[in-house]
């Protein structure tokens, strides 16, 4: 459901937003529960993917049904397990709208305990920062479930990196996440103002989220015929545009070797982004669209060590993969609907390719404490695919409904920026002097972390 005249995207084009520097920046009190006065779900945080999805899916249901939870051995499937500042800023921003109590949250932590309690968004905006090249999407995966069922629409000033490796680039949510969810009644706008890289961070992406009353269920099966592709490979700081027209050749190069014969359009752009960027980068998002509206996205990002044709190679592998398993959606979509199907009125389904590990994880925690039904069958092999390894997931969605007398008037949301009480939740320093990363020069190579999100 789309808003009327007054809606987000109009809405966030007239907000000013320079006025945050001057604004006097407020911490919300948050009162003390008692844990033990009633039951608590105890959640393994080193089941299945055993990573920080556990801990974003577990906080919003949590917090939207008022369960208490307990996490035991937070992302004891990483090689750094424990929490960190990413996951510390995700998990303080939904305590904090849902004045909880939050006991063992501080960095390297493998335990924590949860107890929501009432909704108390105020006016104004939040603002939530890394200090680190923290993931921006991840933020808004651990926030978005929450903030569509709060009072009213929220804006929010969120820091960190933006095109990171093991998380999805801002890119991917803006071209491939958002118009999906989308047909749910999720309705939110994104403006990048700076694009941030490991290891400095300082990146700038500013979300307003839209109120919803209850989510329609979704049923996304047909995949069609690709009728576009297209590869955008973006540089920033010292790295020549010579190498995202690198990257982008072989992109296409490789994708024309899986895909065969395919005649398809491919189209191919480079950009510049140092002015909207802080440090070096390289990455690049390929774009692929069918003839029933599904969407498909590859992407990676630059690294020591890797050369431009590696990174077109393994974005371009990415997205030749998910399109020959004849899924309707990709490999990292598929998880991310998980969650959005279980808070539906009605039966969702989609058809995936294989079905990851990670979309395996999403559906045994939102099970758990949501008591969505999930099933997962094998899809029969679409016609004109050379092979078929799709599956169709079914969800009985649990009809969750805003608690709350839902307030979309075009007034308050002109008033956001007039508002004193920011409040921000940082667990680092951002120096805006500091360029960030080491040169990657004629490579196209970027210093990213080794580790998972």
């Amino acid at each position: 459901m789309r808003l009327p005249l007054f809606g987000v995207s109009n809405v966030l084009k007239k907000l000013s937003w320079t006025h945050l520097q001057n604004k006097k920046r407020l911490f919300c009190s948050i009162p003390k529960y008692n844990m033990s006065s009633s039951e608590v779900i105890e959640i393994d945080g080193s089941l299945l993917e055993g990573g920080g999805q556990i801990l974003r899916n577990s906080f919003s249901l949590a917090s939207l049904l008022g369960k208490n939870i307990h996490i035991s051995k937070v992302r004891a499937g990483r090689d750094q397990p424990g929490l960190k500042k990413q996951h510390l800023c995700g998990i303080e921003l939904v305590n904090r709208l849902y004045q909880g109590r939050l006991d063992g949250a501080r960095l390297g932590s493998g335990d924590l305990q949860y107890q929501p309690f009432e909704l108390n968004q105020k006016k104004g905006q939040y603002v939530v920062d890394t200090g680190t090249a923290g993931s921006i999407t991840l933020l808004i995966q651990v926030s978005l479930p929450c903030l569509i069922f709060s009072v009213h629409p929220t804006a929010l000033i969120l820091r960190g990196g933006t095109n990171v490796i093991q998380s999805p680039q801002i890119d991917y949510l803006i071209e491939v996440f958002k118009p999906v969810v989308q047909k749910f009644g999720v309705d939110f706008s994104v403006e990048v103002e700076q694009r941030g890289f490991y290891p400095k961070g300082g990146g700038k992406v500013k979300l307003l989220v839209d109120v919803v009353k209850e989510l329609k269920p979704i049923n996304i099966l047909e995949r069609g015929n690709i009728i576009s592709i297209e590869s955008r490979a973006f540089v920033s700081g010292s790295v020549p545009i010579s190498v995202a027209k690198r990257i982008n050749d072989s992109a296409k190069k490789t994708l024309r070797k899986i895909l065969g014969g395919l005649e398809v359009e491919f189209k191919m752009v480079e950009i510049n982004e140092t002015e909207n960027s802080i440090g070096d980068g390289a990455w690049v998002i390929i774009i692929a669209k069918t003839d029933t509206g599904c969407i498909f996205a590859g992407g990676e990002v630059g690294q020591i060590g890797v050369t431009s044709e590696v990174v077109g190679e393994k974005a371009a592998m990415s997205l030749g993969k998910d399109l020959l398993e004849g899924g309707a959606v990709d490999e990292f979509l598929q998880d991310q609907l998980i969650i959005f199907m279980a808070l539906a009125k009605g039966t969702s389904r989609i058809r995936v390719g294989e079905l990851s590990l990670h979309t395996q994880t999403s559906i045994h925690f939102t099970q758990l404490l949501s008591g969505a039904k999930f099933t997962v069958e094998e899809a029969k092999k679409e016609e004109g695919l050379p092979s078929s390894k799709s599956h169709i997931i079914t969800c009985e969605g649990i009809g969750y409904t805003n608690k709350h007398e839902v307030n979309r008037d075009p007034a308050y949301l002109e008033t956001l920026e007039k508002e004193s009480d920011l409040r921000i939740i940082t667990r680092g320093k951002f120096d805006p002097k500091s360029k960030g990363g080491e040169s990657s020069k004629s490579k196209g190579e970027t210093n990213e972390p080794k580790t998972k999100e």
